[in-house]
């Protein structure tokens, strides 16, 4: 009895739109009931007593089942214009980031590109030097041999 009574707590729950803690079944029915076994709730046989075909308690069940099913079907019902919306929101998000992609991929190379320039211009700036270098060495040579004569 404590079983059943638990699950038409959890039931209960679901029809008045409090919070559940079990997944949604594709159908709620008499066999669902029986057979749902997940977390805190049990399975039990339909052969228990306090859920024989005719007893109060199974058409209580029963009564509670088909309400839970007529709010699941509204659910769906009123999703689906949701679902539209959240895969037209999908389809522009991937878009975006397709977009995005190409943009940073421009931008990758764009950036190698720069980075070759820095590294070519730092190479030239380089051998500038060395040539200012040289020169000035060869000007000091040349000021010590015309010192020398």
């Amino acid at each position: 009895m404590q079983k059943v009574e638990c699950k038409i707590k959890a039931l209960e729950n679901y029809k008045g739109g409090l919070d559940i803690d079990f997944t949604l079944p594709n159908k709620f029915s008499l066999n669902w009931f029986v057979s749902f076994s997940e977390g805190k709730y049990e399975s039990l046989s339909k052969s228990t007593k306090s859920i024989k075909s005719g007893t109060v308690l199974n058409k209580r069940v029963i009564a509670l089942l088909s309400e839970c099913e007529e709010r699941r079907k509204s659910d769906n019902k009123q999703s689906q214009p949701k679902a539209k919306e959240h895969q037209n929101l999908i389809k522009r998000l991937r878009e975006e980031l397709e977009i995005t992609k190409r943009e940073r991929n421009a931008q990758a190379e764009e950036n190698i590109e720069l980075r070759r320039q820095l590294i070519d211009t730092k190479r030239k700036v380089q051998i500038f030097r060395a040539q200012i270098r040289d020169q000035n060495t060869n000007r000091k040579i040349l000021s010590m041999k015309n010192n020398e004569s």
